[in-house]
C-alpha cells in the first residue's frame, strides 16, 4: 500500500458536447489537454488535502480535421497522506494526486461519448510528472 488514499472525487463540471462538423476520417485529429490543477490542506484534518484538476480538449495546431467532442470538466479529490512524515507531499500529490483523477475523468469521458454519434472518444494520456515542472501549465497554490 502506497502513502497517498483516494478518500472520495467528485465531478463539479462534466461537460460534452457533439461537433456534428466532426467527419470520420482515416486518421485521428491531434489533441491537446489544458489542465489546471489546484491542491490545498482540507481544514481542521490532518494529513487530508483536495486536488482540482481542471481539463479541456482541444485540437492541435498542426492538428488534421476536427475533433468529436468539445469536452471539459473539473474533477475535485480528497486524499489522505498515509504517512504523516512523508517527505515530499506537494509533489506526491501534484504528480500521483492528480494522475488517479485524471484516469477516472478520461474513464468518465470514455463512458459518456460511448453513447454519442461518434463512438467513444479516449483523451490522451498526460505524464504529470513532466507537467509538474511546468509551473505555467500546471499551477499549484501555497
Amino acid at each position: 500500500m502506497g502513502p497517498l488514499q483516494l478518500d472520495q472525487y467528485v465531478f463539479s463540471k462534466l461537460r460534452v458536447e457533439t461537433n456534428f462538423e466532426h467527419k470520420l476520417e482515416s486518421l485521428a485529429p491531434t489533441v491537446n489537454v489544458q489542465i489546471q490543477a489546484g491542491l490545498g490542506p482540507v481544514e481542521g484534518v490532518e494529513n487530508k488535502y483536495q486536488v482540482t484538476l481542471e481539463i479541456s480538449s482541444l485540437r492541435a495546431p498542426d492538428g488534421a480535421g476536427t475533433l468529436p467532442y468539445d469536452v471539459a470538466f473539473q474533477v475535485v479529490g480528497q486524499f489522505s497522506i498515509l504517512e504523516p512524515t512523508y517527505p515530499d507531499k506537494e509533489k506526491l500529490l501534484r504528480i500521483n494526486g492528480t494522475s488517479i483523477l485524471y484516469s477516472a475523468a478520461r474513464e468518465m469521458v470514455l463512458i459518456v461519448t460511448s453513447r454519442g454519434p461518434w463512438g467513444p472518444y479516449l483523451l490522451p494520456t498526460v505524464n504529470f510528472q513532466a507537467l509538474s515542472k511546468q509551473a505555467a501549465t500546471l499551477a499549484v497554490p501555497g
